[in-house]
């Protein structure tokens, strides 16, 4: 084995190599310190791959620093990442990033990333800026199974149903969907791509294009060059960060449409089938207004289907299209929508993007139909009806300049 010692700074340092090898950079490392009048703590350093297998030959590999024994171990947290005696540990990369990523988490809820706090889109801005960071640290550079890729994704759930506060197994899909959020299988697919892009244009010199050519198998090679989105690129790659961020978009806006319109989940279905930000998350609207809008979206009106107050059939999108304590006015007001649509759906996927938008005409129409539906699904509670719904995107289109 090539013995590979990096940069002797006061932490962090690795030496690789066969026992007696690391045994003679110990004593260069030990001599160098002394040198300049510092010293590592035995204590904290550890040794894996330790050839203990033989009594004979344990003797004369012991690995000291200072004159103390190095503890033996078999697995060991370096700069954040696990390593076992193969190599990087990406079975011991998420019950490593769990325990902070959800106590994060927790924390930013109690402070208004929550339902009843700041609005759904800055609530996944806040997520995709502080809580996600911090367990994509050296997923580009792990090779995680089938079972691993759902537990991560799981993690992500439990977050952002802490955000709206979801059940323990309420989906996460339309929540993504609205606000643009990727699954953590493509954003590992882009940080593995943005790794292997640039380790490609890092010089010869370099520790990792050393390893890379001195190694019998890259693991660069073998499994991170294999992601889906790496190998979509076109030849030459982009040359830039921008165009980069250009190729990654198209992709995901064709693997979104391709989603949306294939899936059998009616509530995903019912969406938008375009990578943009529901609109009904950032047009001019009440607290009581966008809390409908999301509420609806998600599934959550109609909710289960319990008896409607009007004694006729249970609570559910179907039976509202026909339920007489709806007034049949509203759905008339609704554009028109296709056939094998929902009306709301339709409508909702109708309004204009853009903050500057005009308020459709059927705006109030569609708040109305929704504060009914509400009284339906929750007879036992009181909703103040707004003597003019709507009247916030209204009174902003009155005010822009056409």
């Amino acid at each position: 084995m090539v013995p590979v010692n990096s940069l002797l700074f006061a932490d962090d340092v690795a030496v690789i190599g066969s026992a007696k090898s690391v045994k003679e950079m110990l004593k260069l490392c030990e001599d160098h310190s002394l040198s300049l009048g510092y010293r590592w703590n035995p204590l904290k350093c550890a040794v894996l791959n330790h050839p203990t297998s033989s009594s004979s030959s344990s003797g004369s590999t012991q690995l000291t620093l200072y004159g103390t024994p190095l503890p033996l171990v078999d697995k060991f947290v370096y700069l954040g990442m696990p390593f076992v005696k193969t190599g990087l540990s990406a079975a011991s990369v998420l019950p490593l990033r769990s325990p902070g990523v959800l106590q994060l988490m927790g924390i930013l809820n109690k402070i208004g990333v929550n339902r009843q706090g700041f609005s759904l889109l800055l609530c996944s801005r806040i997520y995709a800026t502080f809580v996600r960071p911090k367990f994509e640290y050296g997923l580009a550079i792990s090779k995680f199974s089938a079972a691993q890729m759902k537990e991560i994704e799981r993690l992500q759930d439990r977050c952002l149903r802490m955000m709206v506060g979801g059940h323990a197994t309420s989906s996460t899909l339309v929540i993504k969907h609205m606000t643009t959020l990727p699954s953590m299988h493509h954003r590992i697919d882009v940080l593995t791509t943005r790794f292997c892009l640039r380790a490609r244009s890092l010089p010869g010199s370099c520790l990792l294009s050393l390893l890379s050519t001195t190694l019998p198998v890259s693991r660069i090679k073998i499994h991170l060059e294999k992601n889906p989105l790496f190998l979509a690129l076109p030849s030459p790659p982009p040359s830039s960060d921008a165009r980069l961020k250009t190729f990654f978009r198209q992709y995901r806006e064709r693997q979104v449409t391709s989603i949306v319109t294939s899936t059998t989940q009616v509530l995903l279905r019912a969406c938008r089938p375009a990578l943009v930000v529901d609109p009904i998350l950032y047009v001019p609207a009440t607290r009581a207004e966008r809390s409908l809008l999301v509420r609806w979206r998600l599934g959550w009106l109609p909710g289960k289907p319990e008896d409607c107050p009007c004694g006729r059939d249970r609570r559910s999108r179907r039976h509202f299209l026909e339920c007489d304590l709806i007034p049949s006015f509203l759905w008339s007001d609704l554009p028109r929508c296709p056939p094998g649509s929902y009306p709301i759906d339709f409508a909702l996927s109708s309004l204009p993007l853009g903050r500057s938008a005009r308020c459709p005409p059927w705006w109030s129409s569609l708040l109305l139909m929704l504060w009914h539906i509400q009284r339906l699904c929750r007879p036992d509670r009181y909703y103040a009806i707004d003597s003019s719904p709507g009247a916030s995107w209204y009174s902003s289109s009155s005010r822009s300049p056409d």
